[in-house]
């Protein structure tokens, strides 16, 4: 099942026989098994066939109506919880075992988001329908486990951002809850608090154009990813109009620095930094945004694009 919202009868009919292979043939002595060939089910789940498989039940119950497709989504979700839960929140992608050495997470999105977002996501699912509030418990124990690298690494972290923004949703609507960390809001209006822009804008020529200055003023101890940005996980500080055209701009040159995240030096911006350009209007009113993600030594905040100015 893709999504939660199946609307076409035929695609319904196939994730269902899908399902009902899966629950009657790949469940030994009670525990989902991770593959089956030839008539045998075998290895015993891992967190990633527990979350997909409960997300696309969930879809199911979404799509028919079907309490079948719930209940079992349930009763996975319980042995999920049973076999890889970890008591300070999450889940392991294995369960213990003699040939593991090591239980590991899988937290960070790569080309499927990450099975721990998913299946934080299913237990707010499962909240949703049911109002059980261990469902909402267990997933604020996840989100607690990783909620450092939504502020310090967003970018490899969106879908457990996805679902931190869920549960903060749900958690107004259900008293006595406590927030997961700040929120993004929050982060954000941190982020565009540490940055003072200031306009320069000159006298128009004859074919329309003008210089424009957009002077940064970086709170101490803070700085921006340099334009181009030094890492793929980092944003780049860049500038973009609405209502006008802009030409020749000139990003300064970043400060390189060491921090606690990436492999070499990174690029930065910091202090006072001034970007450069022209500008012509297409519109009666212009619009000049900003978009920047503000770190410190340790972490960064989630990216923002705020207005620069209006003309």
């Amino acid at each position: 099942v893709a999504g939660e919202k199946l609307g076409e009868p035929s695609l319904i009919a196939a994730a269902a026989r899908a399902a009902d292979f899966v629950l009657g043939h790949m469940r030994t002595g009670g525990v989902l098994q991770h593959s089956w060939r030839a008539g045998v089910a075998k290895i015993p789940a891992f967190c990633s066939d527990y979350a997909y498989l409960i997300h696309g039940l969930l879809a199911l119950h979404t799509a028919t109506g079907e309490a079948r497709w719930l209940d079992s989504a349930r009763e996975l979700a319980a042995e999920q919880i049973e076999r890889l839960e970890d008591p300070n929140g999450g889940f392991y992608t294995s369960a213990e075992s003699e040939d593991v050495l090591f239980r590991s997470k899988d937290v960070f999105d790569g080309a499927l988001p990450a099975s721990n977002a998913v299946a934080t996501d299913n237990l707010l699912g499962l909240f949703e329908r049911t109002g059980e509030r261990g469902y909402l418990d267990s997933a604020r124990r996840a989100l607690s486990a990783v909620a450092a690298l939504v502020s310090q690494h967003p970018e490899g972290v969106k879908s457990t951002a996805i679902a931190a923004r869920r549960y903060w949703r749900l958690s107004a609507e259900a008293p006595g809850d406590e927030p997961v960390g700040p929120s993004f809001e929050d982060l954000a209006a941190q982020a565009e608090r540490l940055v003072q822009p200031q306009f320069e804008l000159s006298e128009p020529r004859v074919d329309g154009w003008r210089r424009f200055a957009l002077i940064l003023t970086i709170a101490p101890g803070w700085h921006l990813n340099a334009n181009p940005a030094s890492a793929e996980f980092l944003v780049p500080t860049l500038i973009e109009a609405e209502g006008a055209r802009l030409q020749e701009i000139v990003y300064p040159g970043g400060r390189e620095v060491r921090m606690a995240y990436g492999d070499g030096p990174l690029s930065i911006y910091d202090g006072t930094i001034e970007i450069s350009g022209e500008l012509i209007q297409d519109a009666e009113s212009a619009r000049l945004m900003l978009t920047y993600q503000a770190c410190d030594e340790n972490r960064c905040l989630p990216p923002i694009t705020r207005l620069a100015v209006v003309s």
